[in-house]
């Protein structure tokens, strides 16, 4: 493990889980060439190994992307196993395509069309959750959020909570507490009365009912993590936020909104380079 960890050290890395995840990786080379030093072997041969074995694509990927890390690290070629990288990639994007496209989701329209003004008054908690999703792609997550007003400059009292602030003629989100925190940093996202007015005095009623927390039970305190599943689901007809996802990626990529999704990935705090190799915006077909 001695060419594993000078690559581990060169390259910087201290994310425990990822260095464990490269550490498995490096253990699943080993059974598949059968070879404890699997990083001499020739571009060919690796290739060959690889294209015999019963692994997904995305599998093939993964464990490639550390081969060619570690090769590169002793000075060794892989032009050939970098063009037999870009061949997994083509294939895992066709593959994410075909399943997207029987995926088993609502239309987008059909699903959104119902959150109207009538809607927002009678359930206007299912209604701010659906609308956040459908704008910003949230996760579960970025919908714990805090309400409060603010006016002026105040900042907000703690950094590691989320943060619905109830502006006069704005709502901003402050979020902190999220999947993919560490590698974004806190999401500032906003939108204005006059862009979504229905929303804007949805959220504004919301407060001024008693609600201090978008998820909140019937004692008026915020639920617990471990029922933020359930609360989101329930609040989605089933579906939770990756369903919905998937359904305006999918909505969005049809329409050719590229710049859309890129601002999607923004602020829902995923790379755009993820969600075009899952999602395949760049069908070529």
């Amino acid at each position: 493990m001695e060419v594993f960890q000078k690559m581990i050290d060169a390259r910087g890395l201290t994310n425990k889980n990822t260095i464990i995840t490269y550490k498995n990786q490096f253990k699943k080379l080993i059974d598949l060439m059968d070879d404890d030093k699997f990083y001499e072997a020739s571009e060919k041969k690796l290739k060959e190994a690889f294209e015999k074995s019963d692994l997904s694509a995305r599998a093939k990927y993964n464990l490639i992307n550390l081969v060619i890390m570690i090769k590169k690290q002793l000075d060794y070629k892989t032009d050939d196993l970098d063009a037999f990288r870009k061949s997994l990639q083509k294939q895992i994007s066709e593959d994410t395509t075909d399943k997207l496209k029987t995926l088993d989701l609502p239309d987008y329209d059909d699903y959104f069309s119902k959150f109207d003004k009538s809607f927002a008054e009678s359930k206007p908690q299912k209604y701010i959750v659906n609308k956040l999703i459908q704008m910003f792609g949230f996760r579960n997550l970025d919908l714990l959020l805090t309400i409060i007003k603010l006016n002026g400059r105040k900042k907000l009292p703690n950094d590691n909570i989320n943060y619905m602030v109830v502006r006069k003629d704005r709502i901003e989100l402050v979020i902190s507490n999220y999947k993919t925190s560490k590698t974004h940093g806190v999401k500032y996202l906003t939108f204005t009365k006059k862009e979504n007015p229905i929303l804007f005095k949805t959220i504004n009623k919301y407060y001024n009912d008693g609600n201090r927390f978008l998820l909140q039970k019937r004692n008026g305190e915020q639920i617990a993590i471990k029922s933020l599943s359930k609360t989101v689901d329930a609040l989605t007809y089933a579906l939770g936020t990756g369903k919905l996802f998937k359904m305006i990626v999918k909505n969005l990529r049809e329409e050719g909104k590229l710049n859309e999704l890129k601002s999607m990935g923004e602020s829902r705090g995923t790379n755009i380079n993820t969600i075009i190799s899952n999602y395949n915006m760049n069908d070529d077909s």
